[in-house]
């Protein structure tokens, strides 16, 4: 089946070149080793694959991806703007707990634990809970919690 444009003329074949404006580069820097990063692939911003059951209607919101082949690093920079209170908006929000049962208390548990393995018995472990969506400062021991 040929495709026909709108007066009826077959369409020739789209080049990206073509198109005005791309929405993502095609590459851009990687964030940790600051080589090339080659566009890997979008997604829904409601996309969300670890629970797919749970999945919400798509948003239209397109997050694009780009992968850095020699460190093997997976990034976006559709966040890069956002503040504490646009995460809580937009992500960390009431309906987090839907599309991410674990995020409240067993991911935060187990990497507590994580991080009290990688220090000796004898010292605590200050850290920042950076990225975790909370704000949150805590002090692992090694040990099992309780």
């Amino acid at each position: 089946m040929r495709s026909l444009d709108t007066a009826g003329r077959a369409a020739k074949p789209c080049d990206a070149a073509d198109l005005p404006n791309p929405i993502a580069p095609a590459s851009r820097r990687c964030k940790c080793c600051g080589g090339e990063a080659r566009l890997y692939g979008v997604v829904d911003f409601h996309n969300n694959r670890a629970n797919a059951e749970r999945f919400k209607e798509p948003s239209g919101i397109a997050i694009y991806y780009h992968r850095r082949r020699a460190c093997g690093f997976l990034f976006t920079v559709a966040f890069g703007s956002f503040f504490f209170d646009d995460f809580s908006k937009w992500v960390y929000n009431a309906e987090y707990g839907l599309v991410d049962p674990e995020y409240a208390q067993t991911r935060p548990r187990h990497m507590a634990a994580m991080v009290g393995r990688m220090s000796s018995p004898s010292k605590q472990i200050r850290a920042q809970d950076y990225g975790g969506g909370r704000r949150r400062n805590f002090i692992a021991a090694s040990g099992p919690l309780s």
